[in-house]
């Protein structure tokens, strides 16, 4: 093997960067208002739509809803309160549901039972 005895190595530091640092701006996807969320803006708010139509329709919804610490639930005919779920908390509890004693044999009527009345 050979040995390097003289080596140069030149070392420069620079002064500023050389890459130029561009300003971050953090976009957020914002998801359009659900039929939910205009409800209760509604009920707690009086938040109405900018449109008429939309107006009174939002106004004939809103009227079989009602707000319970901050829940919102349906009027339900002889039925209990129902409460009103996001798609996240409904495939929970149907998934719960589901995963129970009976598993998937369970009917379509007895699992809607079942999610009333949990």
């Amino acid at each position: 093997m050979m040995e390097i005895q003289n080596r140069k190595i030149t070392f420069l530091s620079l002064q500023r960067a050389t890459i130029e640092e561009q300003e971050e701006i953090m976009c957020a996807d914002l998801a359009p208002i659900s039929w939910k969320e205009e409800v209760v803006r509604f009920l707690t708010e009086g938040i109405k739509p900018a449109n008429e139509k939309d107006t009174k329709n939002l106004r004939i919804k809103a009227s079989h809803f009602f707000m319970i610490d901050e829940e919102l639930y349906k009027r339900g005919f002889s039925q209990p309160f129902l409460k009103c779920l996001t798609a996240d908390e409904g495939n929970y509890v149907l998934r719960d549901i589901n995963e129970g004693i009976c598993g998937k044999h369970i009917g379509g009527k007895i699992l809607v039972g079942k999610t009333l009345w949990q």
